[in-house]
């Protein structure tokens, strides 16, 4: 029997998450009706990443929604630190290279939501429902899906004709798993608290990353207060989260010195049990994946929200004109796939690399951490840092976007890091210069 269809729209996106409402603000200009489709009732309130990248923060202007991420409050940080606390400052310098005019940004997770949501439906034709759940797949009698078929929090269904079903559902992905496309995945043997604490006295914007033999802390500012990333065991949440304040103010102090006698906020505390995920394809006959859907990443590189928002502009370049001109869809999709798959594998790979020896813990990891800091320090460390800057903060496959070369394609500045000049001794004794703050943790990079 013919599925009687309750509404329609050009484009349904399932998941209002970053990859989501990026997707929406770059369909934007094409004229397209989408309906967007989350199960929450409104932006997550857990501690998550917060990290905007130049290459991120260049999409953003291009879609016309830079003006209100800064409105809302969004952190320009344009330095790092790393620390050790027995060696001192180890690595200082700028995060944003010479040459490179889109800036870095940091906004809380749940903020961001709010003003991409807010943009996306100021700028285009996007429709929200919410709460409700994705509860299959509609499909024509070839196998190809031409809606959904969608729940809602009082159980009413409602079926959606589209002319496209994008999946931005996350690592658990129902459309994935309506489609059936397979996906690999390994574990790590550490996980990452998140929580937040109020701004040191002694602290000034800047990423600043603090290693230590049993796990490093990532600082980031806050308008008010700063976020903290620290790694610790795989399994130990209920360690971690069981602390009293006091226990885990004088575990973290330990390993950075920086938050002695700091109060910790821990409202939005949360710890992620982390994978690395891919799946086999992107795309299925009128169906595509996006983001934590189609690929997960360490968060050690500050990658997620990048590659996701990287993935809504690729999608939306190429199925925003075949769907406003009737062209070929299938063709569309493909090229997105071809894209896209190979930079993502990319960025999955170098993820896991720099998570292996950031998690590497023990004197004898923390003596290579404490060597490859200062190798990235030095004039031959400066060729390093240029290409770990060209990898996760403006790739050269992103230097191109929406036509004509961007500003990113000059990211190969030859700002090196720098070592500092003196030893500060414990850090503690004295912040260094200002600094700039990812989402996740590690080198200087971002998420």
């Amino acid at each position: 029997m013919p599925t009687r269809f309750d509404d329609e729209a050009d484009v349904v996106v399932i998941g209002a998450g970053i990859a989501g409402l990026g997707l929406c603000c770059a369909l934007a200009s094409s004229g397209l009706d989408v309906l967007l489709v989350d199960a929450r009732k409104g932006p997550g309130g857990i501690h998550r990443g917060d990290s905007l990248v130049p290459r991120s923060t260049r999409l953003l202007a291009a879609w016309g929604a830079l003006d209100a991420v800064r409105a809302a409050g969004a952190v320009p940080i344009e330095r790092i630190e790393v620390h050790h606390p027995t060696r001192g400052l180890l690595l200082e310098g700028p995060l944003v290279p010479d040459g490179v005019a889109d800036p870095y940004l940091v906004l809380p997770h749940a903020d961001l939501e709010r003003v991409l949501l807010a943009e996306a439906v100021r700028l285009g034709r996007t429709r929200v429902l919410r709460p409700a759940r994705l509860d299959d797949l509609l499909r024509d009698d070839r196998g190809r899906v031409v809606g959904a078929r969608l729940v809602t929090r009082d159980g009413g269904e409602r079926a959606v004709r589209a002319r496209l079903v994008v999946g931005a559902d996350g690592q658990r992905s129902a459309v994935r798993e309506r489609l059936g496309v397979e996906v690999r995945r390994g574990r790590y043997d550490h996980a990452y608290l998140g929580l937040e604490a109020e701004r040191p006295a002694a602290y000034r914007d800047a990423l600043r990353l603090h290693l230590h033999p049993e796990g490093g802390v990532l600082v980031m500012p806050r308008p008010d207060r700063v976020g903290l990333g620290v790694l610790v065991e795989a399994g130990g949440a209920p360690r971690w989260t069981g602390m009293s304040d006091d226990a885990l103010g004088r575990a973290l102090a330990a390993r950075c010195p920086l938050l002695v006698g700091t109060r910790l906020l821990r409202g939005r505390s949360h710890v992620y049990e982390l994978t690395w995920s891919h799946a086999r394809r992107y795309q299925q006959g009128g169906a595509v994946l996006i983001g934590d859907a189609a690929h997960t990443t360490n968060p050690t590189a500050g990658q997620g929200m990048t590659s996701a928002l990287g993935d809504a502009d690729a999608l939306a370049r190429e199925v925003g004109p075949a769907l406003a001109s009737g062209g070929d869809l299938d063709a569309a999709l493909a090229r997105f796939e071809r894209r896209q798959r190979p930079i993502n594998a990319r960025l999955v790979r170098q993820a896991d690399l720099l998570a292996r020896l950031y998690a590497w813990r023990g004197p004898l990891g923390d003596a290579a951490k404490v060597l490859f800091a200062r190798a990235l320090g030095s004039p031959a460390g400066a060729l390093l840092a240029r290409g770990l800057t060209r990898a996760f903060l403006v790739p050269a496959e992103h230097a191109l976007a929406r036509g004509g070369a961007s500003r990113a394609a000059r990211s190969c500045a030859d700002v090196p890091m720098r070592r500092p000049q003196r030893s500060l001794g414990r850090d503690d004794a004295e912040p260094s210069s200002p600094p700039a703050p990812p989402a996740a943790p590690l080198l200087p990079l971002a998420r």
